[in-house]
């Protein structure tokens, strides 16, 4: 690391370290008016949210979905104070703002079973909610990608595993680590939602749109026999809101495609539930199954 990598990492960490301190309302208030700036600005997470809002619910009026890229928005700018606040205070903090748990029967029935869990958590709330409290029954494995800015990987690295999760890269080791894993039953997370390599996905609907979606999970079910939960951290007043449903149970066929189709559709219930708090800011859609075909026109998108 150089020696301007190593200052501008200690200026983050005494600026993460004085965010961990604010008080949970204070950071949404703030949180939540840098993201009514970014709105205003119309810069290209706006623009990337409209347009993915737009297509992904064509039944929206023009006002509904300006009211919900707002509301996105504002919940994005919320969620990367957030962030910083979990990964810096006492995970013993973050857990009291876990207000209720949702469904917590069905996590504790499928850690229980000798078959492995695969948790999958979609950009929903705040995953890393979740993580501490799945760690606080088990141990959690799950594969880490480095951020594009390097001199934060250290600070989340530090963060995710002092809270209990065990990290691998994402490479072909740490899906053998995976594979391990939930072969000895144990529990294993991913966010199912991130666009792979080409090499890694299949194109199946989300939200009706054509997506470019991860091969690994149907690869790791039939390989495993392992079970599958959704999870996410629901932002509530006061706190969080951690909660656990069924997949599409055709997230288990032995057809590719279905499979697929279902481990979106999966994702998308989870959505549903709270839409504004989901990250549309993402380029979902970047890969099409033409080249000729570009949903983001480059024009600041």
């Amino acid at each position: 690391m150089t020696r301007a990598s190593r200052y501008q990492q200690t200026l983050l960490k005494s600026l993460f370290s004085v965010i961990a301190v604010v008080p949970l309302s204070w950071l949404r208030g703030l949180g939540s008016s840098v993201g009514y700036v970014m709105w205003r600005l119309n810069g290209r997470e706006a623009k990337v949210t409209r347009k993915n809002l737009q297509m992904c619910f064509p039944a929206f009026d023009e006002g509904r979905i300006e009211a919900l890229s707002r509301a996105s928005l504002q919940q994005t700018g919320i969620a990367g104070l957030e962030l910083v606040k979990v990964w810096m205070q006492p995970n013993e903090r973050t857990l009291a703002a876990i207000k209720q748990v949702t469904n917590a029967q069905l996590f504790d029935d499928k850690i229980n079973d000798e078959r492995g869990l695969l948790l999958m958590v979609p950009h929903l709330g705040n995953w890393e909610v979740v993580a501490l409290w799945c760690a606080g029954r088990t141990e959690m494995t799950a594969l880490y990608q480095p951020p594009k800015q390097t001199v934060l990987e250290p600070i989340i690295k530090a963060a995710r595993e002092r809270m209990g999760n065990k990290l691998y890269p994402t490479n072909a080791g740490g899906v053998r680590a995976i594979l391990r894993v939930l072969k000895k039953g144990g529990l294993s997370g991913l966010l199912p939602d991130q666009s792979p390599e080409r090499e890694g996905g299949e194109f199946v609907p989300f939200y009706g749109v054509p997506a470019l979606t991860m091969t690994l999970v149907h690869g790791l079910c039939a390989r495993t026999n392992c079970q599958v939960v959704m999870a996410y951290g629901q932002r509530i007043p006061g706190g969080f809101n951690v909660v656990f449903k069924e997949p599409d149970p055709e997230i288990f066929s032995d057809d590719l495609k279905t499979s697929l189709t279902a481990l979106n559709r999966s994702v998308e219930s989870c959505i549903n539930d709270c839409p504004e708090q989901y990250q549309w800011e993402y380029k979902r859609f970047k890969r099409q199954p033409s080249s000729k075909v570009k949903v983001y026109d480059g024009k600041g998108v």
